[in-house]
């Protein structure tokens, strides 16, 4: 039984800053610690890589053997999971380690005695939500853009968005997801046009039916209003289920645009 289930049962409550806290801290101890305490040698090469490719994070005057990750994340929640995900990339190299933090990261999610919001899968946390949107839609399109890159990672920055939850990036994620289906789209069509100007040539050469015609223009029509005539501070304004709306729906076109490319 899980301490969740425990608390469930027994009507014990604790706060998110509180769960997040204790989740920071078991990816300390049975991740970063279980490393170093098991694997030294291997250890300092993975920290010695992550120093390099990422100073922000860890300063070149970190010990070889030593590495505090409440030092380095102040105990946040998200650069824990960012730091995290930078690990787990790196350790492909060493296919023990590798399946270790894979197999650990969801047990520890699962630990935490309240919904933390976030899931494991495939190497980086996601946002978790509704079951059905979330695990297919969002995981699906993310396997059909693997052949897009540049579009993949802008999808990826909008779930990043998405997943920080605060006024600020509300903004953000209808940006990420603008440049995520224009980077698709010049990949489609072999140009390096932005998507407002590629709407019409892109209508064309996947021949949707009339409808879907329709909503990938409305779309489309949307973030360049969105994009271009609303002033910044109007931004951070739109209602929270509008911009997870958008975020599932360019999830949707990436599925139905990459389908139909591949059927031409």
């Amino acid at each position: 039984m899980s301490i969740k289930k425990h608390r469930e049962i027994w009507g014990i409550t604790e706060s998110l800053t509180i769960a997040k806290a204790k989740f920071v801290r078991r990816i300390e101890q049975y991740i970063f610690e279980e490393i170093e305490k098991n694997n030294r040698s291997t250890y300092a090469t993975i920290l010695q890589q992550l120093r390099w490719d990422y100073p922000l994070f860890i300063s070149r005057n970190t010990s070889a053997y030593t590495f505090d990750l409440d030092m380095i994340t102040r105990s946040d929640f998200e650069k824990t999971l960012e730091l995290t995900v930078m690990l787990y990339s790196k350790v492909e190299q060493f296919p023990n380690l590798h399946t270790l933090i894979g197999k650990s990261i969801p047990l520890i999610i699962d630990e935490s005695s309240i919904d933390l919001g976030i899931r494991w899968k495939d190497g980086f946390f996601y946002p978790s939500g509704e079951k059905l949107l979330d695990e297919k839609l969002v995981d699906d399109s993310l396997e059909f853009l693997k052949e897009f890159p540049a579009s993949r990672k802008d999808l990826m920055n909008a779930l990043k968005s998405h997943f920080r939850n605060n006024p600020e990036s509300q903004g953000e994620v209808i940006h990420h997801c603008y440049l995520a289906m224009e980077s698709l789209a010049q990949s489609i069509l072999n140009n390096q046009k932005v998507l407002a100007n590629n709407k019409s040539e892109l209508l064309q050469k996947l021949k949707l039916s009339t409808p879907w015609s329709t909503i990938l223009a409305k779309y489309i029509d949307f973030e360049n209003e969105f994009g271009k005539h609303t002033r910044s501070e109007e931004r951070h304004k739109l209602p929270k289920n509008e911009v997870e709306g958008y975020l599932y729906l360019t999830c949707l076109i990436i599925k139905l645009v990459v389908g139909s490319k591949t059927s031409l």
